[in-house]
C-alpha cells in the first residue's frame, strides 16, 4: 500500500499569510526542507 504524507503550514492562530498578504515567513530553512525530503 503506497504511503500519503501531507504537510501543511498554518499559524497557531489559524492565519496562512502575514497582515501584508505575504506568505514567506512559512519558507523552511534547509535543515528542515532536508528532513521533509528524506520522509
Amino acid at each position: 500500500m503506497a504511503r500519503l504524507l501531507y504537510q501543511g503550514i498554518i499559524s497557531l492562530d489559524g492565519y496562512l499569510n502575514d497582515a501584508g498578504g505575504r506568505f514567506d515567513w512559512a519558507a523552511p530553512d534547509d535543515e528542515v526542507f532536508a528532513f521533509t525530503i528524506e520522509q
